[in-house]
This record gives C-alpha cells, structure tokens and sequence, in this order.
C-alpha cells in the first residue's frame, strides 16, 4: 500500500542507538550491545509531521497492528470528536497526543511538502495508537472543519514481530490494554485457533478489546475459550483437585494460558496443544449438554422455568453457545451449571504415551447420554439445598469432585467388565 499526504512541519528524530551516531556506542557493555543489535532497535527510525485531518488516507491499516479494537461512543473517544468538530477550537493537533504508525518506507519531498509512506508488510505496517483519534476523523470525513484540523503524525520504520508489541503495548496507556489484546498482536492464541480450525463458532470470538464493542456477532470471548480449556489441563489438574477457577475467575485461565505458553519453548510440551486433537469434542460435548440440560432438569429435578435465576424478559432466548448451527434455549442457563458437569469429563482423559497427546478413554458424548440424567439429578439437589445459587455452584470444589466421581466410577466399572469378558 502506498499513500501520498501533504505533511507540515516534517523532521526526522535520530535513533540514540543508530550506530554511526551514537556518542557512546564503543562504551556501551557487550550485552547491551548484543540486546538492541538482536532486536534491531538500532534500525528503528521515527519521523514526525502535521496532517490536515481531512487528507488523511481513509484505508490504513489497524486491524493487526493495534492491540485493541476502538471503542467508539465511549467519553475518551467523544472528547477526541468534540475538539475536533468545534469550530472554537483550534488546538486539536496539540490536546490529542495524534497517531503513530508503523511504516516500511517513508519518503518526504522538501519542495512539494508531500509525504510517500508503503505499507509493505500488513501484519506490521499500519496503525499502532492513536485507533480512536483515527476512526474518529474517518467518521467525520465530510465536515469541512477538518480541512483547517491538523493531526499529530508518527511514523516509524523497520520494526518487526519482537519490537512491534513493546511499542504498541507502550503506547496504549490511556485505557488499559487487556493481556489478551497483546497476546493476539504477539499471534499466543495460534494454538486454540489451529485446534478450532472449521468450527462454526470460532468466526465469533472476540480475541480483542473492544473487538465485540463494534461486530455484534462477535459473542464469545477468547477468555470462555480458554475457561472451558482450562477443565481439561490433565497438568494442572487430576483426581484430588477441581478446576472452579473457571468459572469464578475471568483472569486465571488467560494467565494459566499465557504463562505455559510462555514458559514452555517446544510446543509440544504446552498442555493446550496437548489436547488440541479433542478440542472441538470438547466444545461440542459443552453444547450437548447445555441443549439438554433444561429437558433433562424438568425430569429429574422440577421446574427448570421456576427458578428464579431462569427467568428472563418475554421473548428472551439463549444461544446454545457452541453449537454448529444455531440453537437457542427458551430460558437463561448460567455457565455455572455448566461447567462442572462438563469438568466431570476429564475423568475420561488421558495422555498417550506414544504421542504424548490428550485422548479420550471412552468416547464422551456415549457418557453423557448414558450419565446426564445422574449429573443434572446432582446438580438440582445442590441447587436446592444452596437456595438456588447457580454461582456458588460454580465455584464449588466439592461438586466438582462429586460430578467428577460419577463419570470415573462408570469408567472403572466398564474397564473392569472389559477386563473380565
């Protein structure tokens, strides 16, 4: 991609570290030496200039390289649009801190005062900060205010796969930026991808902030994913311990992810590409349960559409949040009833010894339809003695190991019988 933009006020700011340059280089220790040489931070070069706001290019790139999807109508960004809009106010180019753009050439012409910049490389080139500032100029493209506006501009080459998230995470202080939106700028959720690869509701996790703020089919979050995962991790969890931390942290399930993925140099050893072969029976084995549990709940347990946390506005349908096709509930089903049952199934897990992958004993969703009249039976008559709280239901290790006991006793009675023909 290659743009040409008028730019006022256009300078260079040498690098500290570019080498012919640097005052200090020859004194500088080997290591330090070694560190900005291996990550090519002597190479970074940044230029500076002011753009009229409305000739700034209507297509440049964010999507990959700007840690968060922009949150329009939020008061950060409806500050940005009302200076400006205001035909009062003339000091946007100084009260907003502009943009920064990572670019793979930039050329200025001291004659004409127009500035070339190409965008090689998608995956690095484009918009690092300033989302907001930029979306919001975009929007307002046709009001002729922006042709008196003037917009802060960065530019800065050659930075690469190691230096472009240090510099996108540093710059996007004003809202705190998620450890998930960096994880995916840094690719850490390839693994869960490639696992998912076809499945239909992959197409609807939002993998960063904000990123369901403005795509409404973006309805599952990377974090749901990596909870149910978590129910699985045979590393972290066996007989005597029970993963609720999927359901009553948010954040423990994203940071058990990235800290393996970071501590981990050979794939093979992470846990979650451990179970990469069963991930899609995983989820599909979360929607059979959840399209059946209201069913089976009215025949073993009661009145599902009584209980008070169940009921919903008239009209109101749940997704079956996992299924291939679209299916919906006609009640709300908290993931607190859920997950446990669901968690119960690592009883049927193993590592295989040859390929070191997960893999099932015995085939999970034959459990299920030969359990899940038992597993709701339990769950209802917690339910009952708890006065119908679904969350603390799912934060209860007791019922974790009780659903898990279930399903492993009828294991060990099928591998025994197995045995004995």
């Amino acid at each position: 991609m290659l743009f040409k933009v008028p730019a006022l006020s256009f300078r260079k700011l040498e690098n500290p570290y570019f080498q012919e340059s640097h005052p200090y280089w020859d004194s500088l220790p080997s290591h330090y030496k070694d560190m900005i040489e291996s990550l090519g931070l002597d190479q970074i070069e940044t230029f500076e200039c002011f753009i009229p706001a409305s000739e700034l290019p209507m297509d440049i790139p964010l999507e990959e390289t700007n840690p968060r999807d922009q949150h329009m109508g939020s008061k950060s960004q409806r500050q940005i649009e009302s200076s400006l809009t205001d035909d009062n106010d003339f000091n946007f180019h100084i009260l907003n801190k502009g943009m920064a753009i990572s670019v793979g050439a930039i050329n200025y012409n001291d004659k004409t005062g127009m500035v070339e910049i190409s965008l090689d490389d998608l995956t690095i080139h484009g918009d690092i900060d300033g989302g907001h500032t930029y979306r919001t100029i975009i929007n307002n493209r046709s009001n002729p205010l922006l042709k008196i506006k003037f917009v802060k501009i960065e530019f800065i080459t050659n930075l690469n796969e190691s230096t472009l998230p240090l510099v996108a995470r540093a710059r996007n202080t004003n809202i705190a930026v998620q450890d998930f939106t960096i994880a995916e700028l840094e690719n850490k959720f390839d693994i869960v991808k490639d696992a998912l690869d076809g499945a239909e509701f992959l197409g609807r996790v939002s993998f960063k902030q904000f990123e369901d703020k403005w795509d409404k089919t973006k309805d599952i979050s990377i974090g749901q994913i990596l909870a149910v995962l978590n129910l699985f991790n045979l590393s972290r969890y066996g007989d005597d311990n029970h993963p609720t931390v999927s359901y009553s942290s948010k954040q423990t399930p994203l940071k058990y992810y990235l800290d393996e993925y970071d501590s981990t140099s050979n794939k093979e050893n992470n846990s979650y590409f451990k179970m990469s072969d069963i991930v899609k029976q995983i989820f599909q084995l979360h929607a059979e349960i959840e399209s059946d549990f209201i069913s089976v709940y009215n025949k073993v347990g009661g009145s599902y559409g009584n209980l008070s946390f169940a009921k919903s506005k008239e009209g109101y349908k749940q997704r079956v949040r996992y299924s291939d096709e679209p299916k919906y509930l006609p009640y709300k089903l908290p993931e607190a009833l859920i997950l446990p049952i669901l968690a119960s199934f690592r009883a049927l897990l193993e590592e295989d010894s040859a390929t070191k992958k997960y893999k099932w004993i015995a085939n999970p969703s034959t459990y299920k339809n030969l359990l899940i009249d038992q597993l709701v039976k339990l769950t209802a008559d917690k339910l009952k003695a708890n006065s119908s709280n679904p969350n603390a239901l799912g934060k209860d290790s007791s019922h974790y190991l009780t659903l898990y006991m279930v399903v492993q006793r009828e294991l060990m009675k099928e591998l025994l019988a197995s045995r004995k023909g």
